[in-house]
């Protein structure tokens, strides 16, 4: 049976959280500018050179389609970013003092009981206890704060 390992859970859990929200907000100011900038261009093309109603489709198709690409490249593709191991391994860069324990201590947490285990079963049960008192320790800081004219996804 593998070791239980509630608190690195829950912490994950939280974790996931951050970073998705940080995406999220950083994706929406990064979305912005680009959107609004083809919004700006399709009225102006409209101002100075009004459009048939066909004009205005295809003004209208290009700001869709650039607002769908910004949400792809800011929002979407960094979504990979929420993977457990992903995660983990910049919450160890964030937090040194505890980095070189997770994401073994989560592989260890996540060994079915069928599953052969590369080692004692008494030792992965060590390391992840050892692994969560450093996790009740850790000072209260966001791993993944919402950075204020950041890029989302800069890590992807």
């Amino acid at each position: 049976m593998a070791p239980a390992a509630p608190l690195l859970r829950r912490r994950l859990a939280r974790w996931r959280l951050e970073r998705f929200l940080s995406i999220c907000a950083e994706g929406a100011a990064a979305s912005v500018a680009p959107a609004g900038a083809a919004l700006l261009a399709a009225a102006s093309v409209d101002a100075l050179f009004p459009l048939s109603p066909s004009g205005l489709w295809a003004a209208f198709a290009a700001v869709a389609a650039a607002a769908a690409l910004c949400a792809y490249r800011f929002v979407l593709r960094p979504l990979r970013l929420l993977s457990a191991r992903r995660v983990l391994s910049d919450a160890g860069a964030r937090f040194p003092e505890i980095g070189a324990h997770l994401l073994p201590a989560w592989e260890l947490s996540s060994v079915r009981a069928g599953e052969a285990a590369s080692g004692s079963r008494e030792l992965a049960r060590e390391h992840v206890a050892r692994t969560e008192a450093l996790l009740a320790g850790l000072r209260p800081a966001a791993a993944f704060p919402i950075r204020v004219g950041g890029r989302a996804g800069k890590a992807a």
